[in-house]
């Protein structure tokens, strides 16, 4: 029955995912039918948690019970500093709902043994981003957006955690996946270029150099003569592409001017303007903030912070930055850790491309609002519950080592 019941999961996760994150970034917004999806993503999973006998430690784990308190903290203190509450509440309720989301990718990823069906999910969107991008995207001025409901750094920022997922894949003694991974990741950072987000661009490469250095520095040992000559191969090839085909291309790109010609930079300003702003509000209410997403409500420029911090601190607090921070830290720590504790190279060359991609994520902060983007929280989801599941490895291969002792 349990496992009737995740595969049900599943399938329900598979509509959300893509409707929130393919239809409704193109068409248009049915709260109408995002709510009844999360309410039925929610129950199926109390009833798998009742069915399967979950234990409170593989539900509530130490970041899941900081969230949930930051959830209670923000709710009740929404209720009383909130100007627009209708809008806190909608906001709350989807933060609610990413949190119960978060929890089912943790159990679903343990009981899976793997995180291949979130990860997968993720390669398939990705590229969709970046065919329509490249084929038929929302021209705007220099640049293509997925479409007028969408931005350029969401976008682009889908596509980086796009190769996230595609490198997460690799099985580094199989040169197919090798090539065809590496390939398809290449496909999105062109695709990137097209939305000229210096963000989504400059993370990208950084995933792609990062993967790069861990795979040959940790595996050119281990590798047969006929292997290392593929890999060479690979990194010849990659760089004359770089060098012949990319390069002048990226010359060429509206983001290359953003990135090196102050003049065509419109946005820094206002952004300015804006974390200027965030601090003002802390000021005002230091503790609880102005309410869950209220930012835009009191903004001169009537819309949100665009930066995770200035959200946190004008909207929360202090006690709520503290609550929504503190995870993200203890996870960066427990990757660490389990680096130094790794049992063999391509486990730690995972565990060191998940820790990359939180301190990426912690970077983007800057100029995205994490609790809100829906691809962002389930990518960190992903790699709290592959981190819960290494963990749980671990122990129970001490647990054997003790009985044989």
């Amino acid at each position: 029955m349990s496992k009737i019941l995740l595969i049900i999961g599943k399938l329900i996760f598979i509509v959300y995912f893509f409707f929130v994150g393919w239809y409704q970034a193109i068409y248009e917004t049915l709260s109408g039918v995002v709510a009844p999806l999360a309410a039925a993503m929610i129950a199926v999973m109390l009833l798998y948690i009742y069915v399967a006998r979950i234990r409170y430690n593989d539900i509530f784990l130490p970041q899941i019970k900081w969230w949930t308190v930051f959830a209670i903290f923000t709710g009740i203190s929404g209720l009383f500093v909130a100007q627009e509450l209708r809008m806190m509440l909608n906001s709350w309720m989807i933060y609610c709902a990413f949190l119960a989301m978060t929890v089912f990718v943790i159990l679903a990823i343990k009981r899976d043994g793997n995180a291949n069906f979130f990860i997968n999910l993720f390669c398939i969107l990705s590229v969709m981003y970046a065919v329509r991008i490249i084929t038929g995207g929302a021209e705007v001025g220099e640049y293509i957006r997925l479409s007028e409901n969408t931005n350029r750094n969401a976008d682009g920022i889908l596509m980086c955690l796009g190769i996230f997922a595609f490198l997460y894949r690799i099985n580094p003694k199989k040169a197919v996946s090798i090539v065809f991974n590496l390939a398809v990741s290449c496909f999105l950072l062109y695709a990137i270029v097209f939305t000229a987000s210096r963000k989504a661009l400059i993370c990208a490469v950084f995933l792609i150099a990062i993967w790069a250095f861990l795979f040959v520095t940790n595996n050119w040992k281990d590798f047969k003569v006929s292997q290392k000559a593929v890999v060479i191969v690979i990194i010849i090839a990659l760089l004359a592409g770089a060098l012949f085909v990319f390069m002048p291309y990226l010359r060429s790109s509206y983001v290359y001017a953003r990135l090196t010609d102050d003049s065509v930079v419109t946005g820094d300003e206002a952004r300015a303007g804006m974390y200027a702003e965030s601090v003002e509000f802390f000021w005002q209410s230091p503790l609880a903030g102005l309410g869950y997403n209220q930012f835009r409500v009191h903004s001169r420029y009537n819309t949100y912070s665009h930066s995770t911090y200035a959200e946190l601190i004008s909207c929360t607090g202090a006690i709520g930055t503290i609550l929504w921070l503190v995870p993200m830290l203890m996870i960066l720590f427990k990757l660490w850790k389990q680096i130094r504790q790794a049992d063999n190279v391509e486990q730690r060359n995972k565990i060191l491309l998940c820790f990359a991609t939180i301190a990426m994520l912690l970077a983007l902060g800057t100029g995205v609002i994490l609790p809100y983007n829906f691809q962002c929280v389930i990518i960190i989801a992903i790699i709290l519950g592959t981190s819960r599941l290494t963990e749980l490895q671990r122990a129970e291969k001490n647990d054997v080592e003790k009985k044989l002792t």
